[in-house]
């Protein structure tokens, strides 16, 4: 349950923060921001689901954060002192599908076996 409450509270938050006015300046930096927030929403999502037992746990999470990036950048499409902006978007699905590469990095540590 504790997990679910923290990504839902993380959640109304970066929601909350999509509805505002940008006080980032800089592309780059904002991309940046996107990525991190999302990689954060999707890792919370994944404990609630794990804790949950489902059956895909990474999937879940980045479906359900993939989903909330597009959401809010298309909320901010309809409002008047924020603009819509497909590259936040997609850094912030990006952000999402980055547990998954967590995921497969080999236990040992190595990447590739010489």
């Amino acid at each position: 349950m504790k997990y679910a409450l923290i990504a839902l509270i993380y959640l109304v938050l970066v929601i909350l923060a999509s509805v505002i006015p940008n006080p980032i300046s800089g592309e780059s930096t904002n991309y940046f921001i996107h990525f991190l927030e999302f990689f954060i929403l999707s890792s919370l999502v994944y404990l609630a689901a794990k804790h949950y037992k489902r059956k895909s746990p990474y999937l879940v999470a980045i479906l359900a954060s993939s989903f909330f990036a597009v959401l809010t950048e298309v909320l901010q499409g309809f409002i008047s002192f924020r603009t819509f902006n497909p590259l936040d978007s997609l850094a912030g699905i990006l952000g999402s599908l980055l547990i998954l590469i967590l995921k497969l990095k080999p236990k040992k540590g190595v990447w590739i076996k010489i």
